[in-house]
């Protein structure tokens, strides 16, 4: 079987005005244990699956994906896991549940119907939570970016909107992903068929995209961190939230980096304007650019560690639908830089942002003309 990266279509969201003057990672006065997974790896150094042979295409082109960009490797099993560690998926008529084993003598199960098999969104939820991933509803800092009905949830769901007890960050200012396939729909267990949470945007954020969830980079990371961490000296040397390849010989990096250590923004394509990269002062400085057109990207960067204020005063998008070939920025202000932090996707005006850091990235996808830009940036402190 080929082995692919399954990329998502493009889902974006714009977080809640309050979130571009706030940190997204919290300290909790109470240090909260850091969550260990089950012991896949701990004796064989892969994990033991064993699955109903008719389901076999869509579980193995997970786990090949998995096992392609992080350690976490595979052996399929013959006959079903008994007496060690592994993980059985089973047909059922029933409920769709996991069984989660962290004994070196008790497999996992999952137990699952037949449209879930078939679904790979929600064949990856799953997966991902038979591999220790939680749904990214029941984050710790879940309320700085949805709001749950617990009054439209089935009772025997409300285990997947119930806030971690654990500790999962791994990483400080992890990032909310809303293309994760972790971030299950919000029909699940809905009792009335409405949904049962609702994602803050901010309101210059105008449309969400309906995206087929798969496994994301943030995906790979968390079982990166959860599974490799303690495999590799390269962890501390990856940039821009990248995490070592399965051979630790370099870097895995974001969708917008490229560079051993992912340390570099890919190079625009196209008509970008004149000027790219700018080493921003007090004095209030300005972008300009009218009817430019390919894949821009935009950096801007203090000599010192303060922070960067940029005010879009204009953004003039004309005929976008906000589907994946119409024009849309993506602006990158926090101090992780492997997602985005703000998507638009419409025309706006004097919209402020302020950096967590010292530097800021934009990327344009703008294949059509026309369309008109300009924003001003200076440091503060």
């Amino acid at each position: 079987m080929k082995i692919t990266l399954i990329i998502p279509l493009l889902f974006s969201l714009c977080l809640t005005g309050s979130l571009v003057k706030k940190k997204v990672f919290k300290n909790y006065k109470k240090i909260l244990p850091l969550k260990k997974p089950p012991p896949y790896l701990e004796k064989s150094g892969y994990v033991s699956i064993s699955y109903p042979k008719k389901y076999e295409d869509n579980i193995l082109k997970i786990f090949h994906n998995i096992s392609t960009f992080t350690c976490l490797q595979y052996k399929v099993e013959k006959n079903r896991i008994n007496g060690k560690i592994g993980i059985n998926f089973y047909f059922t008529k029933k409920v769709n549940k996991v069984k989660r084993s962290y004994k070196l003598n008790k497999p996992t199960n999952v137990y699952l119907k037949n449209y879930v098999y078939k679904n790979m969104t929600k064949l990856s939820f799953y997966v991902g939570l038979a591999l220790e991933l939680i749904p990214e509803v029941a984050r710790r800092d879940r309320r700085k970016y949805v709001s749950i009905n617990f009054m439209n949830i089935k009772d025997s769901f409300k285990k997947y909107y119930m806030r971690t007890k654990y500790n999962y960050a791994y990483r400080q200012n992890e990032e909310f992903d809303i293309e994760s396939a972790m971030l299950n729909t919000p029909y699940l267990g809905s009792i009335n068929k409405t949904p049962t949470y609702k994602i803050k945007a901010h309101k210059n954020c105008l449309k969400t995209y309906n995206s087929s969830k798969l496994f994301t980079f943030s995906n790979f990371r968390r079982i990166y961190d959860l599974y490799c961490r303690e495999k590799c000296d390269l962890t501390d040397n990856c940039e821009n939230g990248s995490f070592p390849n399965p051979t630790c010989t370099h870097c895995i990096c974001p969708l917008h980096f490229v560079g051993k250590k992912c340390e570099k923004l890919k190079p625009s394509e196209g008509y970008c304007g004149v000027q790219e990269q700018f080493w921003v002062i007090k004095k209030v400085n300005f972008l300009s650019n009218d009817n430019i057109e390919g894949e821009c990207y935009y950096s801007f960067k203090t000599k010192e560690e303060k922070r960067i204020k940029i005010r879009i005063k204009y953004l003039i998008l004309l005929n976008s639908n906000s589907t994946m070939d119409d024009p849309y920025m993506e602006i990158f202000y926090g101090r992780n830089k492997s997602k985005p932090d703000l998507t638009i996707c419409n025309s706006v005006t004097n919209l402020n942002i302020t950096s967590l850091s010292n530097e800021v990235y934009i990327y344009f996808h703008i294949p059509t003309v026309p369309n008109k830009l300009y924003l001003e940036f200076h440091e503060i402190d």
